[in-house]
């Protein structure tokens, strides 16, 4: 299968799901009614998909997976001949032989694929033998909820508070600031711009692995944590600039501040701690940007959504413009510039997985982090990669079922411990 009629069956599978699930525009209704009248074989898809709900699940189902090699898969695993592809669902020997062809000549008969490939995974469950089943359902009764939002907030004088989502008290005053915890899972902190500290109070807040939280500093610079974080700031900004130390990962949309004097901005700065040392900085004015320095991550990368940011770590600095990421990889002292995937590197703040051709262990380091799990390998990981997207509220079961729909891995959980196995052919 080539990658136009990949494209033009996601394309036409697409307009089906929008058309069931009431989202369609009266552009796309044309186009899908379009598709339809066109042959008779487009029309009885149409029908099969937008009126069978059990195959209309499997067939959102491939949103997540990478198509061509998943169907390919597929049809191996349901001990079915590729050639399956060039015939008619529903013909008889004689006819499919006379119309061998007739299938890849409808006018977007690439959306068969998904009924072929829906077809498929009937078979496979029916081939399914007692035990994997027993398997597949051991998993999906081992839950492994998704994180939420919580964190530990230190504070100047080392005492903690623990933070969630549904709690809303003013948690301190120092000096000048007051610290307060809103529902939803913010933490805010208020302070006359115009009266500065007579002394610097800093706070540290910590997600764990499995969650997330959000802080308004007092300048008003709004930083989304990720799992596994940590942040540490002033309560309250000192005038001669404004300066928070990241480790993990965060978002900042830094708010811009004038000097006490009126005389220019007050610079902000994110200096970046690992476990081998400085991990370097990233100095802006008021931009929005991501940051993400995980200890278990090969390199830094800062990917620059609006305004402009400086990143540098020793005497080698770069500048970048939006849509770029500056990459400090862990052997390199001087940043590398490429284009960034903007929605691969913010997917975390939207609550999503967003994979493209993405290393298996690079994957297993976020479910990691979002799930609060540990992750053991057996056999060859080299080679398997995964592309497609989820949201995160899923339980770790679904994700695991996705990522062995293609046969090549299989996942076991014990406790709090998945084991990722490479499966033999």
């Amino acid at each position: 299968m080539d990658e136009k009629k990949i494209s033009e069956a996601l394309y036409i599978a697409s307009l089906i799901k929008k058309q069931v699930n009431k989202e369609i525009t009266a552009e796309e209704l044309a186009s899908l009614r379009a598709w339809i009248a066109d042959s008779s074989g487009n029309e009885k898809i149409y029908r099969e998909i937008a009126s069978g709900e059990p195959l209309r699940t499997d067939l959102l189902k491939l949103e997540h997976y990478d198509t061509n090699k998943l169907t390919q898969n597929i049809f191996r695993k349901a001990g079915l001949s590729l050639s399956l592809a060039d015939q008619v669902p529903g013909e008889d020997h004689v006819s499919r032989s006379k119309n061998k062809h007739l299938y890849w000549t409808w006018a977007a008969a690439a959306a068969a694929v998904f009924f072929a490939v829906a077809l498929c995974f009937k078979a496979m469950e029916s081939r399914t033998t007692p035990e994997k089943r027993l398997a597949l359902n051991d998993i999906k009764q081992k839950s492994l909820a998704p994180g939420s939002n919580k964190a530990i907030l230190t504070l100047a004088d080392g005492s903690q508070v623990t933070l969630d989502n549904n709690s809303h008290d003013t948690l301190a005053r120092q000096g000048n600031s007051t610290a307060i915890q809103h529902k939803g899972g913010l933490l805010a902190y208020s302070s006359p711009i115009n009266l500065l500290p007579a002394t610097v109070a800093y706070n540290t807040i910590v997600t764990p692995a499995g969650g997330r939280y959000e802080v308004v500093l007092s300048d008003g610079t709004h930083v989304f944590l990720n799992s596994a974080s940590s942040l540490k700031y002033p309560a309250s900004f000192p005038d001669s600039q404004r300066e928070v130390i990241l480790t993990g990962e965060a978002y900042f949309e830094v708010a811009h501040l004038l000097s006490k004097n009126g005389h220019g901005k007050r610079p902000f700065t994110v200096k970046i701690v690992l476990p081998s040392g400085d991990g370097g900085e990233v100095n802006v004015l008021g931009t929005h940007f991501n940051v993400m320095a995980y200890a278990n991550e090969s390199a830094v990368k800062t990917t620059l959504v609006s305004g402009s940011v400086d990143v540098h770590k020793g005497n080698s600095h770069v500048l970048i413009r939006p849509g770029q990421q500056a990459i400090l990889s862990n052997n390199l002292n001087k940043p590398e510039v490429r284009e960034a995937d903007l929605e691969q590197e913010l997917a975390w703040k939207s609550g999503k997985f967003v994979f493209k051709s993405t290393d298996i262990r690079q994957i297993m380091r976020q479910i990691a982090r979002w799930y609060n799990v540990d992750i053991i390998y057996q056999g060859d990981m080299s080679g398997i990669r995964f592309s497609g997207d989820i949201m995160q509220k899923e339980n770790a079961a679904q994700l695991f079922e996705i990522l062995e729909a293609d046969g090549r891995l299989h996942f076991s959980v014990t406790g709090n411990r998945v084991t990722v196995s490479r499966v033999s052919k």
